[in-house]
């Protein structure tokens, strides 16, 4: 159950940051295009997920401070591949609001995903230093 939580939490903040990087690129985009209806509605959900991610980042903190290798081999390649499907769908949302059809302005959008998947693959190479989950719920009992 402790790596189910664990996995929830974690996937859950790479989301929700990857979210909030490229609504914020949104709103960017939005505003040089000079769409303010566009602007405000995604400033406002920058700031709503921004938040978000800010008390996301608390729990996970307070709930479970460690990862294990176990959840970090599950949590790695899932969170890279949504999160750049995530990026993708916001880049598609984004198309659909730039007025008329020149450019690839959106495209920016898609970037962050990538980014946040190539934070992801360097922290792969961190993972031999994790503790096992067995190791983290003796710890856990320990201090009781």
């Amino acid at each position: 159950m402790r790596m189910l939580k664990s996995f929830v939490l974690r996937i859950i903040l790479i989301l929700s940051l990857t979210g909030t990087v490229s609504l914020l690129l949104m709103a960017l985009t939005l505003g040089i295009q000079q769409d303010q209806e566009g602007l405000v509605f995604c400033g406002t959900l920058f700031g709503i997920l921004l938040l978000w991610v800010g008390i996301n980042a608390y729990v996970v903190k307070k709930v479970d401070p460690e990862l294990s290798v176990e959840v970090a081999r599950l949590l790695i390649p899932s969170g890279a591949v949504l999160s750049i499907f995530l990026s993708y769908l916001l880049a598609m949302i984004l198309d659909d609001m730039i007025p008329g059809t020149e450019g690839k302005q959106h495209w920016i959008v898609l970037f962050v995903g990538l980014g946040v998947a190539f934070f992801l693959f360097i922290r792969w190479f961190d993972i031999k230093w994790l503790r096992a989950e067995d190791e983290i719920l003796n710890i856990e009992e320990r201090s009781r």
